[in-house]
């Protein structure tokens, strides 16, 4: 009888290992099996109102087991709330979607969050309890057409090469480009025995230049403000690597999220700028290929056509660039 107890005991202990997580109770680090977790997801619009009657598709996260995963789906309530609630060991993600808004994503670290806390779990329950997780989830308000395009292409080493935004191109005699709105150029160097690539864009005009693009709200498929500020563009930005020999790590680089620009400035007497075209870049302009003559870029950027019309929200079916690749095809907006 003892024996059998001991065997039992030993397969509910073996449970436990397969089936948990650590958590912290009393000071101690102990086996806390899948915890219940609370959150209420709040779906705001980008004035902070509550968006109502939204569908949310919530799924609740182990570290284990797929099947254990918990996916709960629902409407958001007058307030813009959807109450999830079940067991988990790792964490929250979510989908909000309602026509006439673009599709949002979120995720809340449950595990990750719980042990910042000196309890982590109290009475099974995931702490803190019942949190609430803001989500803006925008308006589509006035997509419009625009010059937007992914580039994945080659310049050389040590030379300054010009990119035309209209023609989607390096200028000649790299490309068909006419007007170099920025120009690139790629360092590369070898130093006790690691290797460092670099590149410097500066753009034409002395007021042309990038700003920070910051995301808010999660993750929305339309990323940027509605329109791009008017002033605080930088002439210039730089971007670092070193590379080991099995790995690169980053020791400068401009907002990952992305970033504003505005090009082909000009100016009254007063050097107030007159007329300019804006865009904006997701993402950042990347470079690889650091052992070739020539270094890869890749970029995705959007260039509105009018002038003085800082409007950034783009319709994917209406692209400006006609014949794309499908490397270069633009689904964002």
């Amino acid at each position: 009888m003892k024996k059998r107890l001991q065997i039992t005991a030993a397969w509910i202990l073996l449970a436990m290992v397969v089936h948990a997580e650590y958590v912290t109770l009393g000071g101690k680090r102990v086996w806390a099996g899948y915890a219940t977790a609370k959150a209420t997801i709040r779906a705001v619009d980008s004035d902070d109102l509550p968006v109502a009657d939204a569908n949310v598709d919530a799924r609740l996260f182990n570290s284990k087991y797929k099947d254990m995963e918990i996916n709960l789906s629902g409407k958001t309530d007058s307030n813009g709330c959807f109450v999830v609630e079940g067991k988990t060991t790792l964490y929250l993600t979510w989908t909000i979607n309602k026509p006439g808004f673009y599709s949002t994503r979120g995720r809340y670290e449950i595990s990750e969050t719980a042990r910042k806390l000196t309890n982590e779990v109290i009475d099974g329950k995931w702490q803190p309890w019942n949190p609430t997780l803001t989500t803006v989830v925008k308006q589509i308000r006035n997509p419009i057409p625009m010059y937007a395009k992914k580039i994945r292409s080659s310049i050389p080493v040590g030379i300054e090469v010009g990119f035309d935004f209209e023609k989607g191109d390096w200028v000649s005699p790299r490309g068909r480009g006419q007007n170099a709105d920025i120009t690139l150029c790629v360092k590369r160097s070898l130093t006790n025995n690691i290797g460092e690539v670099s590149y410097t864009a500066r753009f034409t005009n002395a007021l042309d230049g990038v700003r920070t693009l910051d995301y808010k709200g999660g993750e929305s498929d339309f990323k940027s403000d509605y329109r791009a500020q008017n002033n605080g563009y930088l002439n210039s930005f730089s971007y670092f690597y070193q590379r080991g020999s099995e790995r690169y790590s980053e020791k400068y680089m401009p907002n990952a999220n992305g970033m504003y620009f505005r090009v082909r400035s000009s100016t009254n007497t007063f050097g107030e700028v007159t007329n300019a075209y804006f865009g904006k870049f997701y993402g950042h302009v990347e470079i690889g290929g650091f052992h070739m003559e020539e270094v890869r870029v890749e970029m995705l950027y959007y260039l509105n056509p009018t002038s003085n019309d800082r409007n950034l929200e783009f319709d994917p079916r209406k692209n400006l660039f006609t014949n794309l690749g499908e490397f270069e095809q633009v689904y964002e907006p």
